[in-house]
């Protein structure tokens, strides 16, 4: 299939190059380790306005008292942004490597105290697990007043790096259960990364993506899973107009291109 992207003019060949690459990477990780039901690319989210490089919805069949025949409704939602420099992680903060250099101390701290607070108060587990890196605990409850105030100093430092940032969008828009950003190798450590979000390791040379950081993940409204999914759908247009040699002029007439050829060799033979 070939895959038409909506992308900035000003791009060069090289970047439009490692974009394709790093999205073919992580298309190619989630088809291999975590088989989704479908797959999108330039998917409008909530604005329309914001675009993610990727988008893959996780479905099943469920049964309906209207009809014998199972439909399929979404389970998980994920989404994907692709970022080519640290610079483009948060392009409008100004001094991002000093708040960068604070919040990787700071989480560095925060994991020390966590470990104190498991220690001091067993109460604030939450799960049944056999080992501590597996079980659940409610820090929010913790009497540690220095682990809050670290805490507190976190949330603050992350939004000034963040906010307005097309990760920001994301998270308001609550468009997915899962949200990743991918990378080429090197350029973002996973504490780096603002909270709940995953981290894709992309090799631009064997177009391979490595999950590096797991993300957390996101309740959301059923209908924003539709929405997600229609949105897809409407991105998938463009794509299959150009397939089947379709265009259009400025006045919204049609008229017939010759289709595209198709090249079924793989690129390693």
């Amino acid at each position: 299939m070939q895959m038409l992207f909506s992308l900035p003019t000003t791009e060069t060949r090289k970047t439009l190059s490692q974009k394709l690459t790093m999205r073919r990477a992580v298309a190619k990780w989630f088809w291999e380790n975590n088989p989704p039901n479908g797959i999108g690319i330039d998917v409008p989210t909530r604005p329309l306005s914001l675009k993610v490089d990727l988008a893959v919805v996780w479905s099943s069949l469920h049964k309906t008292t209207s009809s014998r025949l199972g439909v399929f409704q979404p389970t998980q939602t994920a989404v994907v942004l692709c970022c080519q420099t640290r610079e483009d992680c948060w392009p409008e903060c100004s001094d991002a490597e000093n708040i960068i250099r604070e919040i990787t101390e700071l989480k560095t701290e925060l994991a020390k105290q966590e470990t104190d607070i498991r220690a001091a108060e067993p109460e604030l587990r939450t799960t049944d697990m056999l080992f501590d890196e597996f079980a659940s605990w409610d820090y929010s409850k913790s009497q540690n007043k220095a682990y809050h105030q670290n805490r507190h100093r976190l949330a603050n430092l992350e939004t000034a790096l963040f906010k307005g940032t097309r990760l920001a969008r994301i998270d308001a828009s609550q468009c997915a259960n899962f949200r990743y950003l991918a990378v080429p190798e090197g350029t973002l450590a996973p504490n780096e990364l603002v909270e709940d979000w995953g981290l894709f390791s992309v090799n631009l040379e064997t177009e391979t993506a490595t999950l590096v950081s797991e993300p957390k993940q996101q309740e959301i409204p059923s209908e924003m899973q539709f929405h997600l999914i229609q949105n897809m759908l409407f991105a998938s247009s463009r794509q299959v107009n150009d397939m089947l040699g379709l265009k259009f002029n400025d006045d919204g007439s049609l008229y017939l291109v010759r289709p595209p050829s198709v090249h079924h060799k793989p690129l390693n033979s």
